[in-house]
């Protein structure tokens, strides 16, 4: 990955800028999610610290990649930072673990943002990933809301 990780950082804009790293993240995730982790261990040589959006990204590429222990490495990474959850960030844990399959953990996160259950989009979200894990009642139930 690493001649693939050079040409992605090659085309950012100003290395030196969180923003330029964010596009860089954004535009391997649908392709590479995994891309999007090899660009993040280099924001400490760059000098570049990650924030919040940055690791919204993060958690939807561990999200992609199907794996729930890596979006809680991504969270605990997030909060030693010394960045505190948003509503968007909560989005972004439900997304998260509803993709890499961890339907309990998607639950506990809806309780943070209010409305969400509500939302169109998080309710296809949350019945895909219950019809993936056998049709999970609970999250069916919202779901159907």
């Amino acid at each position: 990955h690493a001649p693939q990780l050079r040409a992605v950082l090659r085309e950012a804009p100003g290395l030196l800028s969180v923003l330029a790293l964010n596009t860089a993240i954004a535009r391997v995730l649908p392709t590479n999610p995994a891309l999007a982790f090899l660009i993040a261990e280099e924001l400490p040589s760059l000098r570049v610290r990650p924030n919040r959006d940055t690791y919204h990204l993060l958690l939807r590429a561990a999200g992609r990649v199907g794996n729930a222990a890596l979006v809680r490495e991504v969270r605990g990474d997030m909060q030693r930072d010394g960045l505190a959850p948003d509503r968007g960030t909560h989005r972004a844990l439900v997304r998260a673990y509803a993709s890499a399959g961890d339907i309990e953990e998607a639950m506990k996160q809806l309780r943070h943002v209010g409305d969400i259950a509500g939302d169109v989009e998080y309710r296809a979200v949350l019945y895909a990933a219950a019809y993936d894990k056998q049709h999970h009642p609970r999250v069916a139930a919202i779901a159907r809301e």
